[in-house]
């Protein structure tokens, strides 16, 4: 008798931006077909796609047709949008499929967008993604959450450490905007004191000294920092998203909101992310770009004297 012949899976892209394009690559290499489509994207995620090698089809109702998951890897904001394009590419004999959406979004937007892929009669996984895209394979986590979670983590763990945290959608979304306000938190902080070390002349010996005593910390800016550039803008959705989840439960969320303006001044600033600084190089730039000045920000955040 002969053996018979095992067909891979199709994994499905929306879209191969940087997480999408870096994640796809890795499986494509472990033998999964990977497709995506490329109408609409801009001229960096074909850059980017061509890259990772990944096999484009004409249109997402082709790859909608064709996949067994589809991984949703989007800006937070487009989420929704991403999910409801894809629902509408479903027929009623459509083939059994999974979703699974691994964008920085809050609990709530995941049962908006679960509620929409269950009236698709589609498999729901709610994921997140810890790390950044180019140390995926190194430092970073992908956290699943729903009933088919544990089938999805089968085939992620072969590109990256891939943690299940329980059945129901939410969790891995939540766990991952707790840590994102923890990572941005700091990293806002961080700058906003270095930048006050800068004004005195004092950020070098400053740095230094945080690096000797609070290592932890500074390796996430040092880290997180560089990416700024051309990142910034997607934290600040991010941590929207963060501060949504956290009003979500009945707090107040103060610390997230802070570290959004923060992030937000260094958006604005647009500094520009065709090379890659460290970042005290960051820093310097900031400064010079008077990122948080006084006279830089609205009255309402300001910090007044009080008069005894």
């Amino acid at each position: 008798m002969g053996s018979e012949q095992v067909v891979p899976l199709t994994l499905g892209v929306l879209y191969p931006g940087e997480m999408g394009s870096v994640l796809g690559g890795l499986l494509r290499k472990q033998g999964f077909r990977t497709i995506t489509t490329l109408a609409g994207r801009s001229k960096r995620t074909r850059k980017l796609c061509r890259h990772a090698q990944l096999e484009v089809v004409h249109s997402l109702q082709q790859l909608v047709d064709s996949a067994d998951i589809v991984l949703s890897t989007v800006h937070p904001d487009s989420a929704p949008k991403v999910a409801e394009e894809y629902c509408a590419c479903r027929s009623g004999k459509a083939r059994q499929q999974c979703f699974v959406d691994l964008n920085s979004i809050a609990p709530a937007t995941v049962a908006h967008i679960e509620s929409m892929l269950a009236d698709a009669d589609v498999d729901f996984v709610d994921g997140a993604v810890h790390g950044m895209a180019a140390q995926l394979t190194t430092f970073g986590t992908i956290y699943l959450s729903g009933a088919s979670a544990p089938a999805v983590a089968v085939v992620l763990e072969r590109a990256a450490r891939t943690r299940v945290l329980g059945d129901r959608a939410g969790a891995a979304s939540a766990f991952k905007m707790l840590i994102s306000g923890v990572n941005k938190g700091v990293t806002a902080l961080l700058v906003e004191v270095c930048l006050a070390a800068r004004e005195v002349d004092l950020l070098e010996p400053f740095f230094a000294s945080c690096g000797e005593a609070y290592p932890g910390l500074m390796s996430i800016l040092e880290r997180t920092l560089p990416s700024y550039p051309q990142h910034a803008p997607r934290r600040v959705q991010e941590l929207r998203e963060a501060a949504q989840m956290v009003a979500d439960v009945g707090l107040r969320p103060r610390m997230i909101e802070s570290a959004r303006q923060v992030i937000g001044e260094i958006s604005a600033a647009g500094l520009p992310s065709d090379n890659v600084r460290s970042a005290i190089q960051i820093l310097a730039e900031l400064h010079a770009r008077e990122v948080l000045k006084q006279s830089q920000l609205p009255d309402s955040i300001t910090c007044q004297r009080s008069v005894e």
